[in-house]
């Protein structure tokens, strides 16, 4: 064993120096290309990550922009049901249908939005929810007044046929010279008691029109001041859904915007409920008359 180890040493101890040069060398070398290859595979496993969390941060900012885009629709025509309810030729089941159809919309923004965007779309759903069940409340009795207007405008027109059926039974009677007194009398009685009927249900329909004109008008201004509120709580909503979609904006210059809106819109309803009155009991005196 020792000879072997002797003839070893003797081997190694005519290898020339610049072998081990070159030995020492390649290891260096090896050795750098090694910690390289590996330096580079873990910045190539990095940025293959980053590539991925950002290809991931970019579907997630799509999809909530997307969601977001089409919920302030939802809000947008959820806001217009308050003021459509005003308009007396919408029934409450259109302006309901046309609110309830943007619901879905809003419940998705729960999957994308953060704590803060979700806290001020309950606060806006809550205050919405309020303000459209008070204003139903309200638009309810002004569609009960309606029916009874449209009911009598019905027997108005129902008498108008029963008279003109006795005026005509008394051309008649004038033509063929019947010297029926009795019977004619009789019919100018029904005739008298029709026109009586046909008088005071008119005039019935002009007091009641007038009630209705007299409601309607406060009715349209607190939907415009229901609207005004409701608009004021999106305020923290779009911040806070901005921030998220990283489009800062700022919650009180905003906030003051609208406060230096409403006033002005207000003045301009003020002015047109002023100056509608007059003109709208001629109209609509003369739209019952000709139907």
């Amino acid at each position: 064993m020792s000879d072997l180890l002797q003839s070893f040493a003797q081997l190694l101890g005519k290898i020339p120096a610049t072998f081990w040069g070159v030995v020492v060398g390649s290891l260096f070398t090896l050795t750098g290309i090694y910690f390289t290859n590996r330096a580079g595979d873990r910045r190539l496993s990095l940025q293959l990550q980053n590539d991925r969390e950002l290809k991931n941060r970019e579907r997630e900012m799509t999809f909530r922009k997307d969601t977001y885009a089409a919920a302030a629709e939802a809000i947008a025509v959820s806001v217009s049901a308050l003021s459509k309810l005003s308009e007396l030729s919408s029934s409450l089941r259109e302006v309901s249908a046309m609110q309830l159809e943007k619901s879905p919309v809003l419940a998705k923004v729960n999957l994308v939005a953060g704590e803060d965007t979700i806290r001020a779309l309950a606060n806006f759903g809550t205050g919405f929810a309020g303000a459209f069940f008070r204003l139903t409340r309200q638009r309810m009795d002004l569609d009960i007044l309606r029916e009874q207007i449209a009911a009598k405008v019905a027997l108005v027109k129902s008498f108008e046929k029963t008279r003109d059926a006795m005026i005509e039974l008394m051309r008649h009677h004038n033509i063929e010279g019947t010297q029926d007194a009795q019977r004619f009398e009789a019919i100018q009685r029904n005739y008298e008691f029709e026109a009586g009927r046909i008088a005071t249900t008119n005039q019935e329909i002009q007091q009641m029109t007038a009630e209705l004109s007299a409601k309607h008008f406060p009715f349209a201004k607190q939907c415009f001041v229901e609207t005004i509120h409701i608009n004021r709580l999106l305020v923290p909503l779009l911040t806070a859904a901005r921030k998220e979609l990283e489009l800062p904006i700022s919650e009180e210059n905003y906030a003051e915007i609208l406060h230096q809106t409403y006033p002005t819109l207000e003045g301009q309803l003020d002015e047109f409920i002023q100056n509608i009155p007059a003109v709208n009991a001629v109209t609509s005196t003369s739209q019952i008359y000709s139907e």
